[in-house]
């Protein structure tokens, strides 16, 4: 069986790439696109709609591929080891080359509590607190992930961990180490597409 044709939710879809990714969104738009609009489900709508925007904001900000998103429970969130940012711990990762030394999972990932990226920090704890810490955030399968993303924003998961890599090589800068190992990648070139120096750094250089 093809790979294709053993992911049902991606039938008649071409395989996406970069190319697809026009340009970056900031993240107040990002915020706007995952607001907009919502799955009109049948019964306990505002749970659903709670949790839909969890989904998405996670997906965003911890530039998570779809898999990794959907294996978190309540009880990796630590809400009281800093009291800037909301702890995510060891969340699994779905790719490690045997290459590599990087561990199957990222020990630690940061949602800030203040600033523009507190907004979906906020989507993502109205969700989670009422929940039991041994409980699944999200029991449901990728190909429903991908009919949730693609309805309420017609974008795809990895749509969202484009973004975020692009979010974090601008706020990182030249750190492409940080950001490696902020948002976990196998392979370090691909995020030098997203590293880049601002020009105005250069002002006196374009002005002699």
């Amino acid at each position: 069986m093809s790979r294709r044709r053993a992911r049902p939710w991606l039938q008649g879809v071409g395989r996406r790439t970069l190319k697809d990714v026009r340009r970056t969104w900031s993240p107040q738009e990002i915020y706007d696109l995952i607001t907009s609009k919502q799955w009109t489900y049948k019964q306990n709508w505002p749970f659903y709609h709670c949790r839909d925007k969890a989904f998405l904001s996670l997906l965003y900000l911890t530039a998570g591929r779809v898999g990794e998103i959907l294996s978190l429970i309540r009880s990796q969130f630590d809400l009281e080891a800093d009291q800037d940012f909301i702890i995510i711990r060891n969340m699994l990762t779905e790719k490690v080359s045997s290459k590599s030394m990087n561990l199957p999972f990222r020990e630690e990932f940061p949602l800030a509590r203040e600033g523009i990226l507190s907004q979906f920090t906020q989507l993502i704890m109205e969700y989670i607190l009422p929940l039991e810490m041994d409980e699944k955030l999200f029991p449901f399968s990728r190909q429903r992930a991908h009919q949730i993303t693609g309805h309420i924003t017609a974008k795809w998961p990895h749509w969202f961990r484009s973004q975020g890599e692009r979010l974090y090589a601008r706020l990182l800068g030249s750190d492409i180490i940080a950001l490696k190992d902020l948002v976990n990648v196998v392979n370090i070139s691909t995020l030098s597409q997203y590293v880049k120096k601002p020009w105005d750094e250069s002002r006196e250089k374009l002005a002699p």
